[in-house]
């Protein structure tokens, strides 16, 4: 008889990277999970036994949620990635935990957890997570999470309370981005020194005045 190789595990259990589409973890009722998995031994989606079911398992529940129907191989490629796009079911306004199980063809499993918070379908509320670098030399991204779609007008004063630019930009739900070049309005580098914000959020279709979001930032160079 000829010699035989046992098949063995070559990647581990999957990877993981599980978040909500447009990013943020402060979401409407319904938001769409998302959850990218790559694994190079194959993505386990038989459902002939435990380990072939995608699962999620919400707060306490311990009653796991067969998602397999959700996820798709990516086109043209093998069965070693792919995403499963999920829409939250009917979760109460609070914060909750998602648990997402999936397994390999080898049945090596993985556990990945996620915190979020559900939001009131009327509640539109904004907050500024950052901006990076700061300080910065050239440039800075300013990041906010947003609960619905809204109009940005960002402006940069500097301490004496001179406005030196303005932003406008129009963003969705999730992590919105918004890059500021270091320059005024003369398209001049600015000098080194602190620089306050203000962003003015109008939420699309939402009558009622902008949400102010205040911040400062330093330039060194």
């Amino acid at each position: 008889p000829g010699d035989t190789t046992a098949l063995l595990p070559a990647d581990g259990a999957p990877r993981v990277e599980l978040g909500f589409l447009g990013g943020g973890s402060t979401v409407k009722p319904g938001a769409v999970l998302r959850a990218r998995i790559r694994d190079a031994d194959g993505i386990n989606i038989l459902s002939t036994s435990p380990e072939g079911k995608i699962a999620l398992v919400f707060d306490r529940s311990n009653l796991p949620v067969d998602v397999t129907a959700f996820f798709e191989f990516d086109h043209g490629g093998l069965d070693t990635a792919g995403t499963l796009l999920f829409p939250l079911p009917g979760l109460s306004v609070g914060e909750h935990r998602a648990m997402f199980k999936v397994s390999d063809t080898f049945g090596l499993t993985r556990l990945d957890t996620l915190d979020f918070v559900v939001t009131d379908s009327q509640d539109f509320s904004a907050e500024v997570v950052l901006n990076y670098p700061n300080p910065f030399e050239s440039s800075t991204y300013f990041l906010m999470n947003l609960t619905g779609q809204a109009r940005i007008r960002l402006e940069i004063f500097t301490v004496s309370g001179k406005r030196i630019r303005t932003l406008d930009a129009t963003r969705d739900a999730g992590e919105a981005w918004i890059l500021w070049d270091g320059r005024d309005f003369s398209g001049d580098t600015i000098a080194n020194g602190t620089y306050l914000y203000v962003a003015r959020v109008d939420f699309v279709g939402v009558n009622r005045p902008p949400q102010v979001l205040r911040g400062k930032v330093v330039k060194i160079e």
